[in-house]
Order: C-alpha cells, then structure tokens, then sequence
C-alpha cells in the first residue's frame, strides 16, 4: 500500500510541476506576442525537447492574424488549415535565403518580419547557429522572457 501512495504522491507533484511550467510558458508567449504586429510573417523555433512546448506556439497568434510558419497542423493535410503547397513562398533571413522541400519551387521570396525561439537552450539549436550572423545583422531582440524560454527577434 505504502509503493502505491508513494508512487502515487510523485506522478501527482509531477504533473503539478508540468502544469505549472506550461502556465508559466503561456504567460510568456502571450508576452512576447505583445511585439509582433498583425499580420507579420513569423518563424517560431521550438528548440526545447519537452513535450509540453510542442503547442505552445500558437499563443502568439491569440489575439491577432499572423502567419506562423511552423504550424505543423497545416502540414499534416488533415486539418482544416492546409499549406498551398504551390505558392508557398520562400523567406529569407536577412541575406540569407532559406529554402526546403516546401519552397524549392516557388519563386516568391520574403522577409521574415519576427523570429521567435522557444526553449533555454535555443542556441545551441542548428538552426540558430546556420543563422546567426543574419540574425545579429538584420534583427533586434525585442524581447526575452524572465525564464528565458522566450527570445524573440524583430526585423530591423
């Protein structure tokens, strides 16, 4: 009986600590979000391993019309919003032009008005590092959470 309570006891004071670092994380995008205007372009990076931020990039939309980039959802092709896969632009990062299977064939090319990186460890995310000197050129950090799990760039 006394493995069980114990057991028990952990799984519970664990699942206190995720709710409570998922609140903390939504309070800080919707902070972050407070820098990003209606209707830019936003790239989100989620360099974080844990399970509880893989969603978490949504809230920077919450309460205005941006296009995030990473919305998986619209990958899928099973939910209600799906990328045009043929005017799917490509977007550069200062000078630096970023292309994938999506956007090999468009010819479109745009800026990004915001990068936003989600995670304490973001640089030392690949991304970041291929990336960087154009950041640190082209971009503002407009913004870092208390935690810092939250770093957001603003296009200079």
């Amino acid at each position: 009986m006394i493995p069980i309570l114990l057991c028990s006891y952990f799984l519970n004071q664990n699942l206190i600590e995720s709710r409570f670092k998922a609140n903390l994380a939504c309070r800080e995008i919707k902070e972050a979000a407070k820098y990003i205007n209606k209707n830019d372009v936003v790239l989100d990076i989620n360099s974080s391993n844990e399970l509880i931020y893989s969603h978490i990039n949504g809230y920077l939309g919450i309460d205005k019309l941006i296009v995030l980039l990473n919305t998986y959802e619209a990958y899928c092709g099973w939910f209600p919003v799906i990328w045009n896969s043929r005017i799917f632009p490509k977007y550069k990062i200062g000078n630096q032009l970023i292309e994938d299977s999506k956007t090999r064939n468009y010819k479109e090319i745009i800026n990004l008005n915001q990068i936003v990186f989600i995670g304490n460890d973001f640089q030392s995310n690949d991304f970041y590092k291929q990336i960087k000197t154009e950041l640190e050129m082209n971009y503002q950090l407009v913004f870092t959470s208390t935690s810092g799990l939250v770093h957001s760039y603003k296009l200079k």
